[in-house]
C-alpha cells in the first residue's frame, strides 16, 4: 500500500522527468517480481534496476535470510525479462552473476558501467548509519574459475553469499557456450 501511494505521487511528475525504480531483491521478493513489474509499468520509468543484496556491516551475519538463492532467481528472471519487454520496461541488474540473469550480460550494470570498475564511495553524510567511509568494488565477488565470462562479463557473487549458500547454484559456461551466447546477444 505504501509503495502504491508513492507511485501515485510519482505519476504526477512532469512527463519529461526520467525515473529509475530500484528494487533490492530480497529473498521474499523473488516470487513477487511479476507483481512488482505491474507496479513499475504504471509509472513508465526510464528503467527498472534490480539489485542483488550485498552485505553492509551486521547484515552479513543474516545474509542467508536476506538474499535469495541464485537457483530461485535464475528460474524467475527469464519470464520476467520476457514480460518486461512486452510491457516496454527496461530492466537492468546489479551484482547478479551472469548465470542468474539468463546470461543477458547486456543487462548487467556491473559490465556496462566501467566508471564503477574501481569501486565507489558511500557518502557517510548521506548515510549517517555508516560510521566510516565505505568503498565497494564492482568486481567484488568470486566468479566460477571455469567460467568463460570470468572477469569480463561476470563478476561473480558476494563472498557472504558463498559463505551462506556455497557455489552449487553458479553455472559456469564453456568457451563454446560463450561463442553461442555472443551470437545470440549480437542478434538482439
Amino acid at each position: 500500500a505504501a509503495l502504491r501511494g508513492a507511485l501515485a505521487v510519482v505519476r504526477e511528475r512532469p512527463a519529461d522527468l526520467p525515473l529509475i525504480v530500484n528494487t533490492t531483491l530480497g529473498g521474499d521478493l523473488v516470487d513477487r517480481l511479476p507483481r512488482l513489474l505491474t507496479l513499475v509499468q504504471r509509472v513508465s520509468p526510464a528503467a527498472w534496476h534490480v539489485t542483488f543484496p550485498f552485505p553492509v556491516g551486521a547484515a552479513e551475519a543474516a545474509y542467508a535470510r536476506v538474499a535469495p538463492a541464485l537457483a530461485r532467481v535464475a528460474r524467475a528472471v527469464p519470464p520476467l525479462l520476457s514480460a518486461a519487454a512486452e510491457r516496454g520496461v527496461a530492466v537492468r541488474f546489479s551484482y547478479f552473476p551472469a548465470c542468474a540473469i539468463a546470461y543477458r550480460t547486456d543487462l548487467s550494470n556491473d559490465v556496462s558501467e566501467p566508471a564503477h570498475a574501481e569501486g565507489y564511495t558511500v557518502d557517510t553524510g548521506l548515510n549517517p548509519e555508516h560510521r566510516r567511509c565505505l568503498t565497494f568494488q564492482r568486481g567484488f565477488g568470486a566468479p566460477c574459475a571455469a567460467c568463460a565470462l570470468r572477469n569480463r562479463q561476470c563478476f561473480g557473487v558476494p563472498q557472504a553469499y558463498l559463505r551462506a549458500f556455497g557455489d552449487r547454484d553458479l553455472q559456469p559456461i564453456t568457451g563454446k557456450d560463450h561463442a553461442r551466447l555472443l551470437r545470440v546477444s549480437e542478434s538482439r
